[in-house]
């Protein structure tokens, strides 16, 4: 997603540096990434909503990892046609919100 996002900035908008990669929750951890995989592309970042501790990455890797199977069991069958909405989608959400 990172690499989507960085080729988003430079080939589709032109851009070739950034002043500022910013974002909270989900695209906080992309801002590590792009300073793990792309530190030249910008000047600083900004993750939000970010605890990047030994302490608590445990314990948010678990929760990610629930969160990601639950919805993969939504896919099983389906080919991505859904008559309703799935159960599991609800799970998922509700993980989140926790």
């Amino acid at each position: 997603m990172v690499e989507a996002q960085y080729r988003l900035l430079t080939e589709g908008l032109g851009a070739n540096h950034a002043r500022l990669v910013m974002g909270t929750s989900m695209a906080e951890m992309h801002t590590w990434l792009w300073a793990k995989r792309i530190p030249i592309s910008m000047d600083a970042l900004m993750p939000l909503a970010s605890l990047p501790t030994a302490k608590f990455q445990v314990v948010n890797r678990a929760w990610r990892r629930v969160i990601i199977d639950t919805i993969r069991t939504i896919r099983r069958g389906t080919a991505g046609e859904y008559k309703s909405q799935p159960s599991s989608l609800r799970t998922a959400a509700e993980m989140l919100w926790l």
